[in-house]
C-alpha cells in the first residue's frame, strides 16, 4: 500500500510540474510561480528584447501588445517557426498563455499569423 501511495505521489508531482513547464531547459517558466494558464489569442508586434526594448543583455524575440504587455515565446513551441521572419510585424498568436507571479507572460505558440 505504501508503494501505491508513493507512486501516486510521484505521478501527481510529475504531472503538476509538466503542466507549467514546456520541457525545454531554456523555458522562461522554469523556477517561476504560475498564477494562471489559459488558451487564448494575443495580438502585437514581434520585437527584440535587447535591441528594441533595451531590457535584456542578449537578443530575444518577444511579442509586445498595444498596451505594452510583453509576452515571451516558449522555445519548445518554436520548432518550425522563425521569429526573425516576423520581426517588426504585427502578428496574431494563438496558444497557451501563462501568467506568472513576477509578471513574466509566456505564450506556447500553436499558430502565428
Amino acid at each position: 500500500m505504501k508503494k501505491f501511495y508513493f507512486l501516486s505521489f510521484l505521478f501527481l508531482l510529475f504531472f503538476s510540474l509538466s503542466i507549467f513547464a514546456c520541457g525545454d531547459k531554456s523555458c522562461p517558466l522554469i523556477g517561476k510561480e504560475v498564477l494562471k494558464t489559459e488558451e487564448g489569442t494575443v495580438k502585437g508586434k514581434v520585437v527584440c528584447m535587447h535591441c528594441d526594448l533595451h531590457k535584456a543583455e542578449k537578443c530575444e524575440k518577444v511579442l509586445v501588445t498595444a498596451d505594452n504587455n510583453i509576452f515571451k515565446f516558449c522555445p519548445d513551441s518554436l520548432k518550425d517557426i522563425k521569429l526573425d521572419d516576423y520581426k517588426g510585424k504585427e502578428v496574431e498568436v494563438k496558444g497557451k498563455i501563462s501568467y506568472t507571479k513576477d509578471g513574466v507572460n509566456v505564450i506556447h505558440i500553436e499558430k502565428i499569423n
